[in-house]
């Protein structure tokens, strides 16, 4: 056993990466279909992240589209 083994394949940011000067725990909001995912957007705050999360999907519902995707919070 190694004192390094990390059970992750992308581990969360560190601490100093994610925190703002104001104490902000910062995360991004990545889109989920299938096996595949990819990074919307990053450095907001949690309550701005889940935010967005619910326009976009006001949005897609008021022009009457069908989301495909999950959006996920991960710091």
């Amino acid at each position: 056993m190694g004192c390094c083994t990390q059970n992750q394949i992308h581990p969360p940011l560190p601490k100093k990466k994610r925190v703002d000067d104001k104490g902000n725990s910062r995360v991004r909001v990545i889109a989920k279909e299938g096996g595949a995912s990819m990074i919307v957007v990053e450095n907001l705050t949690e309550n701005a992240a889940e935010v967005f999360i619910n326009k976009i999907s006001e949005v897609i519902n008021k022009l009457g589209g069908k989301q495909k995707t999950s959006f996920k919070i991960i710091r």
